[in-house]
């Protein structure tokens, strides 16, 4: 094999690798446990004893193209979103119309704020506000 070849084998994989990180997908059952402001580096978590039915989504896509459905405090609600190169972005995202309460009552602003995500073994961060803020979310699985 001449080394031009094995160059071009070599390209055609790292250019392969690239393009599978880039389409990761973040399907799961994704539960929040806490909000976090990165410019005060201050987290409003879950309270102890919190139903775990409540704030949990569930998210199905196929690394670009994506759908939310599930539960916050009083709501069903469900959407869909793009991811592509760590960014995200929610298209639409609404549900039942009862006034949402207590802890997690800004889910509904934070999803349609969504700028990027980060995926990692059973945590998933959605930021929001231009990077500044964060939902954290663990697997329900």
């Amino acid at each position: 094999m001449s080394s031009l070849h094995l160059i071009s084998v070599l390209l055609i994989s790292m250019f392969a690798a690239i393009a599978d990180q880039n389409n990761a997908t973040i399907t799961g059952n994704w539960t929040l446990i806490c909000f976090r402001d990165f410019s005060n580096e201050k987290d409003d978590c879950r309270p102890a004893g919190y139903p775990k039915d409540q704030l949990t989504i569930q998210l199905v896509d196929d690394g670009y193209y994506g759908t939310i459905s599930g539960f916050t405090t009083t709501n069903k609600v469900s959407g869909n979103y793009v991811i592509d190169n760590q960014r995200m972005e929610v298209s639409n995202f609404g549900g039942t119309k009862m006034g949402e309460q207590d802890w997690g009552s800004n889910l509904w602003s934070c999803f349609n704020a969504s700028s990027s995500y980060q995926y990692q073994h059973d945590t998933l961060v959605i930021k929001y506000d231009n990077d500044t803020k964060a939902l954290l979310f663990v697997s329900a699985e």
